[in-house]
C-alpha cells in the first residue's frame, strides 16, 4: 500500500513538473523605435517576481512580426496588430481573459476604443490587452493654416498636389507632404479606413468590388506627396520623420512615433512649430469619429503555461512596464518613443516630462474611436485584393518624378543631360540637383522629369 501511495505521490509530481514551462517564448511587436528598451524592461520586472520561469524574447521580425506574416502558434505570449484579432479568434489561438486576468483593480484605465475593441461577443472576456494604439497623424507646420484643415479637402487646398518629383520635398516653407503607403498592407489598410471615413459603416462591411471613389481619394493623397517618397519601403527606420525635423516639407504623416525621428531630426526635441491630429480621410468635418489601430496581447491558448503566461502578458500591459519602456530616461539620445499608449495613467506620468504625451491623450481619450479590425470574411478579402488596391492606387500617377544619373551636373550641362534623360519621362521640367538627401546614396546628381514610370 505504501508503495502504491509513493508512485501515486512521484505520478503527481511528474504531472506537475511537466505542465508547467520553465520557459516563456514571447513575441514583442518589432516595429517600434527601441524595442529592445521593452524587452530590457520586461526582463527586469519579471525577474522581480521571483517565480523561476525564464522568458525567451523575441524582438527579431524575422522571427514574429506583430503578425503579418508571421505565425504565432509556438509563442506562449505575443503582441500582434489587432487587425488580425479576428482572424486569431476564428483560429481558436486566442486565449479568453477575464477582467482580473488583465487588471485586477479593473478595467477603467484603458482607452474606451482599446478595451471595447478587444471584448469578446459575450461582453465578459477579453480576447487580448490592449498595449498600444496608432492612427494615421498628420504633422505639420503651424502658420500655413492645417491646424484648422478638419476634411480632406482642405487639407488637399492647402498642401496642393505635385509640389515635388523626388525623395524629398524642400525646406519649408516649401510645399509638400511626406507619407509611407509602400506596402501592400498599408495600402489596403487606407483603404479600409477611407471607405469607413466616405460612409461611416462599422463593423466594416466587406466591399464587393474595389471602389473607385476609394481609390481616387487614396490616389490624390500619394499626389500630395512624391511618387519616390511614397512608394520606396528601404528608407532607414523613422526617416521620414528625420527629415520632417530637419526641415523638409510643411507636412508629413505617420504614426505617433515618428515623433521619436522628427526629434532626432531636430537635436533632439520637437520643433517649436509643430503639430499633429489625425489625419482628415473624410470630405464632409465628421471628425469625431477616427479610426485608430491598435497592437495587442494574445495569450497563446495552447501555451504549456497558462497561469504564468497570464501573469506575464498583465505584466507586460502595466503602466510601470509601459512607462519604462516608452520613456527617454537612460537611453543614448534621451528621446522618448512617443508611443501612442492605451493606460491613460501612463499617458499622465510621461507628461511631466514629456508634455506632448498629455496632448496625445486628449487626441486618443476619445470614447468615439473605433478600433481597426476586420472581421474574417473582410480578412480574406483584404488579403486578396491588397496587391490590387496598391496597384490602383499608383495607377495613372499625374505627377512628375526625379531621375538619377552618375553624371555630375553643373550649369554647364545641367540642361543638355537632363534634357536627354527626361525624354522617355515627359521632358525636362528645368530643375536638378546635387545635393543630398535629393540624390539617392549611389548616385550623384538628378534631374526633374515632367512624368513619372510607374513599376
Amino acid at each position: 500500500m505504501n508503495n502504491l501511495r509513493f508512485f501515486i505521490f512521484l505520478t503527481l509530481l511528474s504531472y506537475v513538473f511537466h505542465s508547467h514551462a520553465t520557459t516563456l517564448k514571447v513575441g514583442l511587436y518589432p516595429y517600434v523605435p527601441r524595442v529592445e528598451q521593452f524587452k530590457t524592461v520586461l526582463e527586469e520586472k519579471w525577474a522581480e517576481l521571483g517565480n523561476g520561469i525564464t522568458l525567451e524574447i523575441i524582438t527579431d521580425e524575422n522571427v514574429w512580426d506583430g503578425g503579418y506574416g508571421k505565425d504565432p502558434s509556438k509563442l506562449d505570449v505575443f503582441v500582434f496588430d489587432a487587425l488580425f484579432l479576428n482572424k486569431y479568434r476564428a483560429s481558436n489561438i486566442l486565449q479568453d481573459l477575464s477582467a482580473s486576468d488583465i487588471n485586477p483593480d479593473g478595467l477603467d484605465d484603458f482607452l474606451p476604443y482599446a478595451i471595447n475593441g478587444v471584448k469578446n461577443k459575450d461582453g465578459s472576456t477579453y480576447a487580448a490587452i490592449p498595449l498600444l494604439g496608432c492612427t494615421n497623424i498628420l504633422f505639420y507646420n503651424k502658420g500655413i493654416g492645417l491646424e484648422n484643415a478638419n476634411t480632406f479637402d482642405e487639407v488637399r487646398n492647402i498642401v496642393k498636389t505635385c509640389q515635388y518629383t523626388g525623395l524629398v520635398p524642400g525646406q519649408a516653407p516649401h510645399n509638400g507632404m511626406m507619407l509611407d503607403i509602400s506596402g501592400k498592407t498599408t495600402n489596403a489598410s487606407y483603404y479600409i479606413a477611407t471607405q469607413y471615413a466616405m460612409n461611416g459603416t462599422y463593423p466594416f462591411p466587406t466591399p464587393s468590388s474595389i471602389n473607385n471613389n476609394v481609390i481616387s481619394r487614396l490616389h490624390t493623397l500619394m499626389e500630395m506627396s512624391s511618387y519616390l517618397n511614397s512608394s520606396k519601403a528601404d528608407f532607414a527606420p523613422y526617416q521620414r520623420g528625420i527629415w520632417f525635423g530637419q526641415g523638409y516639407g510643411n507636412s508629413f504623416v505617420g504614426f505617433t512615433e515618428s515623433m521619436w525621428g522628427i526629434a532626432k531630426g531636430n537635436n533632439g526635441r520637437l520643433p517649436d512649430n509643430f503639430g499633429f491630429k489625425p489625419l482628415p480621410l473624410w470630405d464632409n468635418g465628421e471628425t469625431t469619429n477616427p479610426i485608430f489601430y491598435a497592437d495587442v496581447i494574445g495569450v497563446n491558448s495552447k501555451s504549456n503555461d497558462l497561469a504564468n503566461a497570464k501573469k506575464l502578458a498583465a505584466l507586460m500591459a502595466s503602466k510601470d512596464v509601459v512607462v519604462a519602456s516608452s520613456t527617454g530616461v537612460g537611453q543614448a539620445d534621451g528621446v522618448p518613443q512617443y508611443l501612442l499608449l492605451t493606460l491613460k495613467s501612463a499617458f499622465d506620468t510621461l507628461a511631466s516630462s514629456y508634455p506632448t504625451y498629455a496632448d496625445m491623450k486628449v487626441m486618443a481619450n476619445n470614447p468615439n474611436i473605433k478600433m481597426f479590425t476586420l472581421s474574417d470574411s473582410l480578412y480574406k478579402w483584404f488579403d486578396a485584393n491588397k496587391s490590387q488596391i496598391q496597384t490602383n492606387i499608383s495607377k495613372s500617377y499625374s505627377c512628375g518624378c526625379d531621375k538619377a544619373t552618375e553624371i555630375y551636373l553643373t550649369s554647364g550641362n545641367a540642361t543638355s543631360t537632363c534634357k536627354s534623360i527626361c525624354s522617355d519621362q515627359g521632358g525636362w521640367n528645368g530643375q536638378w540637383t546635387t545635393a543630398p538627401p535629393f540624390v539617392p546614396s549611389k548616385s550623384v546628381s538628378v534631374c526633374g522629369c515632367n512624368s513619372c514610370p510607374i513599376q
